[in-house]
């Protein structure tokens, strides 16, 4: 629960934040969304490589059964679970939202960078998921 209530607060400040930037894009408020922007590339440009190497710890255990994976708990949370289509959505919803932010204050560079991240994170774990399955497996029973 504490969790969930950390996460809704973030979800409603970031969306405090974009409304504040889309409606004066001189605001301080801005800065605060290109911060989280920054921070969101370096995240998922982490999460990408964590990926790759999980999916391969995975799968030199998958046809080694001697070999146990290492990262099977990364594996898990990157790779394996279903993501809700209502949290879909609401990604999809700050995505545009901050790349619009940053496109009206400027931050053009940084909004090519942030789509590009999250364009390659999502490319990533859809292929692997869809290796996983023509493996003959279920993502999420994993």
């Amino acid at each position: 629960m504490n969790k969930f209530l950390c996460s809704l607060m973030l979800n409603v400040v970031i969306a405090i934040l974009l409304v504040l930037g889309l409606t004066n894009p001189a605001s301080v408020a801005v800065n605060f969304i290109a911060a989280w922007a920054a921070f969101g590339c370096v995240v998922l440009g982490v999460a990408s490589l964590l990926m790759v190497i999980s999916y391969e710890d995975w799968f030199a255990s998958f046809l080694d059964s001697s070999r146990k994976p290492k990262h099977i708990a990364l594996f898990r949370a990157l790779i394996g679970k279903t993501v809700p289509r209502w949290r879909r959505v609401w990604s999809l919803i700050l995505l545009v939202g901050i790349v619009l932010c940053l496109l009206f204050a400027g931050w053009v560079f940084l909004s090519l960078v942030y789509s590009l991240c999250v364009l390659i994170f999502n490319v990533i774990r859809r292929i692997y998921r869809e290796r996983i399955r023509e493996a003959g497996l279920c993502p999420e029973s994993l």
